[in-house]
């Protein structure tokens, strides 16, 4: 066996625990976790009794259970329950990679046998801390102790022995392995299909000269991870890199009488956290780092800890920001008698690039604040350079060819509609285009045959001021979404329609 085996701690029904936590009605009861894209994450034991699986949609989970609950994925309210996980997984390994709120690999020096009797008690440890089943498992990588954790029962530990993974791997789906290889498309998948490579045991039956070139590198990946290799290491992610500064305020009195009891006065605790915060300040400038949390811990001169933690708006490095998100912790812990210590912790900690990053967060969502700042630079780009110049990502999320002529983003023509139907805002609801013969054939538009678009959804609302037949007219624009699907701009010229933008 090697000298580091990689270990994977599997905890599938933390998100379920982590909302039982907080609505207790729903004990008992068929419960289910979506993404954004109304997709299944994971489900509870009552949900799964109905065959609810991960995988399914939301439709389709609910035609099998009627009574399901269906919850958004919170990935960071989870990720802090998993918290706990990591930090014990972290006591027995250096190196310790968790790569979502269910699912966390480690690497494990000694014996199968030693591996195995650690993890056995760190199961007895997270039982009853985490309150949900803990699956583990040992193996030569990260995709096998994956795979062998999800086929072994709850609270147990499986070890695949080096030289096993190609048997225990025979049976695994092609799309088991779609993540690890990012050029198994579909095409190649029925590709592979066709030559009767349908698991990863199946690729074995195949030489080289049967694959054909553009098969060929995707075939070596396979048979690379048919042998239980997935060039993916463990990284060293837990615990996370931070910078502290701390302060006391417990000094010696001079007098043989002691320490002194601690300060309550605000001035002097706010004094000594902006050195701390210079402290902190001039290590990420150093480094040319960001943090993007502060936690705050208060000893009390009862011996007790408060602490706090809070989440920049912004990766932040400079003292005002972060002086003010201590000051804010400090207040917030509404403490009642004196203070005998303080620490600060800078931690989530990256170089420049976050600051782009810092749009979008680890759920998904975006705060206030920056949703202002997006929507304040969106409004001068197109004061500045006219309405055309930006178009979200969201607008091109269902793409499709209208007609043979569009380009990505948008054509620019100028077509006269000749009928468009309006709702009570006078927006438009669909509109009719006469087909590409008859306007090769310039027949009329009351005479040619006419294509309805449905508008799904109006984008945008704008009004313009151009030039029309040498005078300055006023022009009212929609960019609307419309089924056959694709963005289009239609602007109205008093009750003339006329579509001058596509985009596919």
């Amino acid at each position: 066996m090697p000298s580091c085996m990689v270990a994977c701690i599997w905890a599938e029904k933390i998100g379920i625990a982590v909302e039982r936590r907080r609505l207790p009605e729903t004990e008992d009861e068929p419960l289910a976790l979506s993404t954004p894209n109304s997709t299944i994450q994971v489900a509870s034991d009552e949900a799964e009794s109905f065959g609810v699986a991960a995988g399914m949609t939301v439709q389709g989970a609910r035609g099998l259970c009627g009574g399901l609950l269906v919850f958004p994925y919170d990935r960071l309210a989870y990720e802090i329950a998993a918290r706990p996980i990591w930090d014990l997984v972290a006591t027995e390994s250096d190196v310790v990679e968790p790569e979502s709120p269910e699912v966390c690999y480690a690497e494990m020096p000694g014996t199968p046998a030693e591996v195995v009797s650690r993890l056995s008690r760190l199961g007895e440890y997270l039982a009853p801390l985490v309150r949900v089943p803990i699956r583990a498992a040992v193996a030569r990588s990260k995709f096998v102790a994956l795979r062998a954790a999800r086929f072994r029962g709850p609270n147990g530990t499986m070890v695949i022995p080096l030289g096993e993974e190609t048997r225990f791997l025979a049976q695994a789906s092609l799309g088991d392995v779609l993540s690890r290889i990012p050029k198994l498309d579909l095409k190649s998948r029925q590709q592979l299909d066709r030559l009767g490579v349908r698991t990863l045991g199946d690729i074995w039956t195949l030489t080289p000269n049967r694959l054909p070139k553009s098969l060929q590198k995707v075939g070596h990946q396979l048979l690379q991870l048919a042998q239980g290799f997935d060039g993916d290491p463990v990284r060293p992610l837990w615990p996370p890199r931070t910078l502290r500064a701390f302060a006391s305020f417990t000094e010696d009195s001079g007098d043989g009488g002691g320490f002194n009891s601690g300060v309550d006065d605000l001035l002097v605790i706010e004094n000594r956290l902006v050195k701390m915060v210079e402290s902190i300040s001039v290590k990420l400038a150093a480094r040319h780092e960001y943090t993007r949390e502060i936690t705050l811990q208060v000893g009390l001169l009862d011996g007790t800890f408060l602490r706090e933690t809070e989440r920049l708006v912004m990766p932040e490095s400079q003292v005002p920001p972060l002086f003010r998100a201590g000051a804010r912790r400090l207040l917030g812990l509404h403490i009642e008698q004196p203070i005998v210590s303080l620490e600060l912790i800078a931690s989530e900690l990256g170089t420049g690039s976050g600051v782009q990053l810092s749009l979008l967060d680890a759920a998904g969502e975006m705060p206030h604040e920056r949703i202002k700042r997006l929507e304040a630079a969106t409004c001068y780009l197109r004061t500045k350079y006219g309405p055309r110049v930006l178009i979200t990502g969201a607008l091109l999320g269902r793409a499709r060819r209208i007609d043979l002529w569009t380009y990505s983003l948008t054509r620019y023509l100028s077509e006269q509609l000749p009928q468009v139907a309006v709702d009570g805002e006078g927006a438009p609801i669909r509109y009719w285009r006469r087909s590409a013969a008859s306007m090769r054939r310039r027949i009329q538009a009351d005479q040619g045959e006419r294509r309805r678009y449905e508008v799904l959804r109006v984008h945008n609302r704008w009004r313009e001021t151009g030039m029309r037949h040498g005078v300055l007219t006023d022009a009212e624009v929609f960019r609307v979404e419309t089924d056959p699907f694709g963005v289009s701009d239609i602007r109205r010229f008093e009750n003339d329609w006329r579509l001058t933008g596509t985009s596919d």
